[in-house]
């Protein structure tokens, strides 16, 4: 779980920083996608176990989201910061 979010975190830093907003935007938007889906497997029968979509959802990438949307923040910080001082 640590590593699937502090992987994203410090990828997303890195293209705020280097002002890829629209990267980090599709990357965060496929990471939503994702966790709808495996949230919506948990309730359909959809040929994959609801525990297995929880498991996944929950231990992967739930953490990713959190990391990449906290990466995301630090680095929009970071930028500002930088703008700022000129």
């Amino acid at each position: 779980m640590t590593a699937c979010g502090l992987l994203p975190m410090i990828w997303m830093t890195y293209l705020m920083v280097r002002g890829r907003a629209g990267l980090v935007l599709t990357v965060l938007s496929l990471l939503g996608a994702l966790l709808a889906i495996l949230v919506f497997a948990t309730g359909t029968p959809i040929g994959i176990d609801p525990l297995q979509a929880w498991t996944i959802a929950l231990l992967f990438v739930l953490p990713a989201m959190c990391g990449a949307l906290a990466g995301t923040l630090l680095g929009w910080l970071i930028r500002w910061r930088r703008e700022r001082r000129g």
